[in-house]
């Protein structure tokens, strides 16, 4: 059997996601001219998920 490879996993979590078996916690989304917000925001240790 060959080795699992990365785009093994990542095909697995694309399904999962596809699937609903997993959600993505996104803590803030943010519009493109907002950048040196959201870096401060993610920078700063104090959400919990993504900053999109």
């Amino acid at each position: 059997m060959p080795a699992r490879t990365a785009l093994d996993d990542l095909t697995q979590v694309i399904a999962a996601l596809r699937r609903g078996d997993i959600t993505p916690v996104i803590a803030a989304e943010l519009l493109l001219a907002g950048i040196a917000e959201a870096l401060c925001l993610a920078e700063s240790g104090t959400v919990n998920g993504k900053v999109a």
